[in-house]
């Protein structure tokens, strides 16, 4: 019956035990050889859907795990990263048709928990993920070397004039490869060779981007910044030599792209969270904290929140001035929220007004000892109760 089969009470748990330990002994390696020509499809030239190569790429993740199943996939991993999972990090025509139809959709897919399950490219980030994890002898090497190809060919071709169409497919591959190194940026800086190189990675192939002419670009330098921001500048080790991206990134704040200024704010996001510029940050607060409240308006999504919540948690009391202001656009908004039609039964409108609720509290907490503050936020505060 269901509720046993569903192995949730003490008889169905051993079934299920047993029925998996059939599975991995004789069918596990024939289901991964049917998924890897599954897979095959779309390098192929063939079509294959998302879904599917979904699925696909998550099974053969699960054989990782696994020693025995994993012998059958081992000489076909590294060619499975290079030629399946990095053309879906490729920046696509498909999601430029988006970024220029509508932009706040581009943003809601690029932070939608919902996506994760069907979209090919989070599960090709997945198994890149777990395979430099757990292979790492195996396909660190080929994943970082393919990525420095990458990178030098959009340098080449960013000197030289090219055809128009044949430079920007070149930049679509560039994004996907700073999305794949992005993607790994813990396993990177735990390895001293791989380590080294870092710097000058960011300073030859990912600050200049943010002067891109081209969007994506600007976005993918933002968001890389913001991943490598724990492990190469924590504590402040290098703020000194993060004057110049810092100002770019609070320019790219008031970007003509809605998902440029998104991905700006995510970056100094971590930049505060792991302390890399205390000082940069405090002297823009004033301009970072309007950008925040601009950017809550023309979006609003949690992790947008969360900046916010992040700056008022570091900075306690120095929020203090804007402590009125940051209440009153946190209320709006949240009652903004819950007053749209477009939002029914929204999780993502749940999980933003939660954030809110946090940084209110958040705001709360920090000028707790100042009663005139408290005093002016009741006005705001009235509405939600």
């Amino acid at each position: 019956d269901p509720q046993t089969a569903s192995g949730f009470d003490a008889s169905g748990a051993p079934r299920l035990v047993a029925f998996a330990k059939f599975f991995r002994a004789d069918y596990a390696t024939h289901v991964l050889e049917a998924f890897l020509k599954v897979l095959e499809l779309g390098p192929a030239g063939c079509i294959c859907p998302e879904r599917l190569t979904n699925i696909a790429l998550n099974y053969v993740c699960e054989t990782l795990k696994h020693k025995a199943i994993f012998a059958a996939l081992r000489p076909h991993l590294v060619p499975l990263l290079l030629h399946v999972a990095f053309p879906l990090f490729y920046f696509s025509r498909r999601d430029a048709e988006v970024w220029e139809e509508d932009p706040a959709e581009y943003v809601r897919r690029e932070f939608d928990i919902m996506e994760d399950y069907y979209s090919p490219r989070t599960a090709a980030k997945n198994l890149l993920l777990c395979a430099t994890r757990t292979k790492a002898k195996l396909t660190l090497q080929p994943v970082t070397a393919h990525c420095a190809q990458l990178l030098q060919q959009s340098l080449e071709a960013q000197q030289q004039p090219a055809a128009a169409a044949a430079a920007v497919e070149i930049l679509y591959r560039k994004d996907g490869a700073l999305l794949a190194l992005g993607t790994i940026h813990s396993r990177l800086t735990r390895n001293v060779t791989y380590a080294r190189a870092l710097p000058h990675m960011i300073s030859v192939h990912v600050l200049p981007e943010l002067n891109s002419a081209h969007g994506f670009l600007r976005s993918r330098a933002c968001w890389v910044l913001g991943q490598f921001a724990a492990s190469l500048y924590s504590g402040g080790s290098h703020a000194g030599d993060l004057g110049g991206p810092f100002a770019q990134l609070m320019q790219m704040m008031r970007d003509a792209d809605l998902p440029v200024r998104v991905q700006a704010a995510l970056a100094i996001n971590n930049f505060v969270e792991h302390d890399c510029a205390n000082e940069l940050v405090l002297k823009a607060l004033p301009e970072l904290v309007q950008q925040l409240f601009t950017l809550i308006n023309d979006v609003g999504n949690d992790e947008v929140v969360q900046s916010l919540d992040t700056l008022i948690e570091k900075y306690g009391e120095r929020m203090g001035p804007y402590a009125v202001e940051v209440v009153r656009a946190l209320s709006q908004h949240f009652i903004r929220l819950f007053t749209s039609e477009d939002t029914d039964d929204d999780d993502g409108a749940a999980l933003t007004a939660m954030s809110v609720m946090r940084a209110i509290s958040s705001m709360l907490h920090a000028v707790h000892g100042m009663p005139d503050k408290l005093a002016a936020m009741e006005a705001e505060l009235l509405p939600l109760l």
